[in-house]
């Protein structure tokens, strides 16, 4: 399923670190950032620096909600398993004939 376009920047507007880095892409390829890129190379080298970043940011949010939710499933399994503890009684006493 393909999101529209309001759903994505919906989303990407939940996501400033995300949001920020598309920005610096998007300056890359217009050439309107700080500085002016003059060499395929400097503009290459800082692409691939935003897409690695980027991969790094994407991954580790995704890991970091995956942590949360398996540690909401563990909770929730710990308080409906069933406790198995050893029994405190020592027996009946014995009777006296």
């Amino acid at each position: 399923m393909v999101m529209t376009d309001k759903e994505f920047f919906d989303k990407l507007e939940q996501q400033p670190e995300l949001k920020n880095r598309f920005k610096e892409m998007l300056s890359i390829s217009t050439n309107s950032g700080k500085e002016l890129i003059t060499l395929a190379d400097e503009a290459e080298y800082r692409v691939i620096e935003q897409v690695r970043k980027l991969g790094q940011e994407l991954l580790q949010g995704w890991a970091n909600k995956e942590s949360s939710r398996v540690s909401g499933n563990v909770a929730v399994q710990m308080l409906n398993a069933n406790r198995h503890v050893k029994k405190n009684s020592g027996g009946t006493p014995p009777t006296e004939k």
